[in-house]
């Protein structure tokens, strides 16, 4: 009897762990699921942006929710094609652009669309002064007045040679 007792009590021990464990898995998820949609974006953003040349919002101090830039030709092996004298060559023009929730990538424009992150409630905006053009990614859970995720970062306007 004693021994029952004890197994028992060490049974119920072991589904309050559970419960307690599964719990925190759950807790987990939500508080880094904003941060990695936000972070997916900001990378993947940067990585479409390499060598590219923006062409859309080009007005000073202004903020756009929609990006056009012309990127570059790649060969298989990640090396840029360059004509002979040395200059890119560039495969086509694409955007990227927040429709509801969703960040999108229109790669080529009017081509395929591939969801770059959930935003939820945040937002995408880009804003241009003279010298930089700057990215804005928020990640804000609807019934949250503060974003769980916000970067800001830079990419020059100045052209590269």
């Amino acid at each position: 009897m004693v021994s029952a007792l004890i197994l028992s009590l060490l049974t119920g021990i072991g589904i309050l762990l559970f419960q307690f464990a599964k719990r925190t898995e759950v807790q987990a998820e939500f508080d880094n699921g904003p941060f990695r949609q936000g972070s997916q974006a900001v990378s993947r953003l940067r990585r479409e942006l390499r060598g590219s040349q923006i062409l859309e919002p080009t007005d000073t101090f202004t903020a756009s929710t929609e990006l056009r830039y012309r990127y570059p030709d790649v060969e298989s092996d990640g090396r840029l094609v360059v004509d002979s004298s040395g200059s890119k060559e560039w495969a086509g023009i694409a955007r990227i652009f927040q429709d509801g929730s969703k960040l999108m990538l229109e790669k080529p424009v009017r081509g395929e669309l591939q969801i770059l992150a959930d935003l939820e409630a945040g937002a995408f905006k880009v804003q241009v002064d003279p010298y930089f053009h700057w990215f804005l990614i928020e990640v804000k859970r609807p019934d949250e007045e503060k974003p769980a995720f916000k970067r800001l970062f830079r990419q020059s306007r100045i052209a590269s040679p």
